[in-house]
């Protein structure tokens, strides 16, 4: 068992990485299950002005990393996340604290746009300390912590949101705060040095010139997340207000793929590790087209958690081979923009998932909303393994 956890191999370097993502996991995680009724109970605005807040926060988002992982290039791995976290940090403590709409609403958004480079970095990071034969794995490592840390976040975010919501954001802050203190002190030693303006002009021609395959896989991962969120933002009302299921099903649900996350996740990465990665694509967007589209035909729970563990299975193939491939076609000074152009992509998949799977849905009805995210699924595994596989090709 503790081999599965901890495999040999990796340096102590990324071993504390791994324990600073699941802390920061825990700290992030406490916060956004409780943003919602946060901004609606705090600032006593509607549903649909709360949604225009959480718009905003995505566009600031897309902004810094259309623009952020030049700085995490140019400056370095490790002073971007320590900056990220920090500011993050201290935002929500301020988010917490104050009681003017315009301090609050100003505070998450700057929170949002610090917070959001904090990933990328981190991946480039364990890019630069993990060897290219090992970095599906390392990723998929990186997703288990993750994927601990919010599995503990909300839960014990509900029993702080219990006493008050100023207790939920102070220890989210302090949490992330600490993370960020561990890192420089642990770490110490950067894993790239800092690179020069005339150098970081050349990375700029190259990423746009060599690294070109870079901007249609990241379409394609769009679609991609554009699928999966379906998953969180679809299926609930779904559940809900199509087959009158209570809520609490939902929960399970949710419960169900993210403790599969955390235990399919390394098995699944060594069983394919020999595979070319655009297979393991391919075959992760199938299982996607099987799950999703395996959901039409349910009107009970327990139907739907054996096609969230396929749709898992297909998670849990998709994400890591998404960030390596990325990493992989990179060069070790421009994984910042890559890994932020990757995020980028989840970002606006994520963003027109309700969207895209809401119009299906009043449109098309049950088999007009699953059918056509299974049709998207199965074009998106064509896609993967055509992109991915000629960029391989012309890269090796």
């Amino acid at each position: 068992m503790l081999r599965h956890w901890f495999p040999p191999g990796f340096s102590r370097a990324f071993w504390i990485l791994f324990g600073g993502r699941l802390l920061n996991a825990v700290g992030t995680s406490l916060f956004f299950p409780f943003l919602t009724v946060f901004l609606h109970a705090r600032l006593g605005i509607s549903l649909t002005a709360v949604g225009a807040v959480l718009l905003l926060l995505a566009a600031c988002q897309s902004v810094v990393l259309l623009f952020g992982g030049r700085l995490v290039d140019r400056f370095g791995r490790l002073p971007a996340i320590i900056v990220s976290l920090v500011a993050g940090g201290l935002l929500t403590v301020v988010a917490g604290l104050a009681t003017a709409a315009p301090v609050i609403v100003a505070a998450i958004a700057l929170r949002a746009m610090a917070l959001v480079l904090a990933n990328p970095a981190s991946q480039a990071l364990i890019a630069d300390l993990v060897p290219a034969p090992r970095l599906l794995e390392a990723f998929s490592l990186a997703r288990v912590a993750t994927n601990t840390g919010i599995i503990i976040g909300p839960m014990l975010g509900a029993f702080l949101v219990s006493q008050s919501f100023t207790v939920l954001f102070l220890v989210s802050g302090v949490l992330m705060v600490a993370f960020a203190i561990g890192m420089g002190l642990l770490l110490g030693r950067e894993s790239l040095p800092r690179l020069g303006t005339k150098t970081m002009e050349r990375g700029l021609r190259h990423m746009l010139q060599v690294e070109r395959p870079l901007y249609p896989f990241a379409a394609i991962t769009a679609l991609m997340y554009l699928v999966y969120s379906q998953l969180y933002w679809v299926l609930p009302g779904y559940l809900v207000l199509h087959l009158r299921a209570p809520a609490a099903d939902f929960g399970f649900l949710a419960a169900e793929n993210a403790l599969f996350v955390v235990l399919l996740q390394v098995p699944l990465s060594r069983l394919v590790a020999n595979i070319r990665l655009e297979r393991v694509l391919a075959a992760g967007m199938i299982a996607y087209a099987i799950g999703f589209g395996s959901m039409g035909l349910w009107h009970q729970v327990w139907p739907f958690a054996l096609s969230v563990l396929v749709i898992t299975i297909g998670e849990n193939l998709v994400n890591p081979s998404v960030t390596t491939w990325a990493t992989l076609v990179s060069s070790p000074d421009h994984r910042g923009q890559a890994l932020s152009l990757v995020s980028l992509a989840n970002q606006v998949g994520s963003g027109a998932g309700p969207l895209a799977g809401g119009f299906a849905l009043d449109q098309g009805g049950v088999w007009g909303l699953w059918g056509s995210i299974a049709s998207l699924s199965a074009l998106s595994a064509a896609l993967f393994d055509r992109v991915s596989g000629r960029s391989h090709t012309q890269a090796t």
